[in-house]
């Protein structure tokens, strides 16, 4: 993880990539002063909430600040990095849910600061917070200390009690677009990486900035030089032989060979199943845009179920097993249908 945050992780407003909205918001209201005192930051995992909460608190400290961006590279700088500046408390509310957890981090709101003018209070997965919790924290949000600040963050804003939001200014968090991400790969230094796995790569992410970066870090530490069979190699990919031919065997009713030919398949070849099934939704999907209308109908069906079946394999710990009965299962109906 050092590799991807202390290499790939922006130290600097400027740096932030697919955020354009929320960072032009943030550094204005930061440089006018009128940055509210309780904020919630919002969106899905991996697109950037802590480190825009860490650049706001860095704002604070930073030595050689200029007009609208931090250095990134001075000592209080990196001790925001490095979680180990007192000013700035990082609390994870998913393994401390309860309200003594709150309580003891909340009491340090009445002690001042004792390197910036502000003490800033991150607590991330902000949603987990028990009821009482969210009780605690509500008091204290109505009675902030002048040189106070809270930045809650969240990926489930719906679950944040409406009186909490209603006293916290909130900025969304979208997924990063392709274009911004594939830009951003191009120009990592030490890493070449073909068309194809680019391509791959940001597909997988699923608007993730952090996803991206990580299975990136993962392929250039086999080499370098990233192409579409590495990253096949790190996530265990199926060639594309095998995928059209068990793509084949979905859409002809095949649920027998599709058993067999995956159980087989499994023994004999390393590879995950749950990597198998994002490939053959890729192929579904790429199939549906090559077809003409009237064929479009079985391979949507077919697209559907798999997708189906995807979010309900991760959700369980024997996938793999779920996963071949249910491609066989999806290819019966098929079957049934025809």
């Amino acid at each position: 993880m050092s590799y991807v945050y202390g290499m790939y992780r922006p130290l600097k407003f400027c740096e932030v990539i697919g955020q354009e909205v929320v960072v032009k918001l943030l550094k204005k209201a930061l440089s006018l002063e009128k940055l509210p005192r309780a904020m919630i930051l919002y969106g899905p995992s991996g697109v950037g909430k802590t480190t825009l909460a860490r650049l706001v608190a860095a704002w604070f400290v930073c030595e050689n600040r200029t007009e609208d961006d931090v250095c990134g590279k001075c000592d209080m700088c990196k001790a925001i990095q490095n979680d180990s500046l007192v000013d700035v408390l990082e609390f994870d509310a998913a393994s401390n849910t309860g309200v003594d957890d709150i309580r003891e981090i909340l009491n340090q709101s009445n002690y001042a600061p004792q390197y910036s003018s502000q003490k800033i209070f991150i607590i991330d997965e902000a949603h987990m917070l028990s009821r009482s919790a969210i009780t605690a924290m509500l008091k204290t949000l109505e009675e902030t200390a002048d040189h106070v600040r809270f930045m809650l963050l969240t990926t489930e804003i719906d679950k944040i009690p409406s009186p909490i939001r209603s006293r916290c200014f909130c900025l969304a968090l979208q997924s990063v677009n392709p274009k911004s991400m594939s830009e951003h790969l191009a120009a990592l230094d030490g890493v070449k990486i073909s068309e194809d796995a680019m391509d791959l790569l940001v597909q997988l992410s699923n608007g993730s900035m952090r996803e991206v970066l990580s299975l990136t870090q993962q392929a250039a530490m086999l080499d370098s030089n990233v192409n579409l069979s590495v990253i096949h190699e790190i996530l265990s990919f199926a060639d594309e032989v095998f995928v059209a031919k068990m793509a084949g065997f979905l859409l002809s009713g095949q649920f027998v060979e599709i058993f067999e030919e995956i159980t087989n398949f499994t023994k004999s070849k390393n590879i995950s199943l749950l990597s198998f099934l994002t490939q053959l939704i890729q192929f579904f999907q790429a199939e549906i845009q090559k077809a003409e209308s009237a064929k479009k109908g079985p391979l949507l069906r077919i697209l559907i179920d798999l997708n189906k079946l995807s979010v309900a394999a991760t959700k369980i710990s024997f996938f793999s097993a779920m996963i071949t009965i249910g491609l066989a299962e999806i290819a019966y109906n098929n079957r049934i249908s025809n």
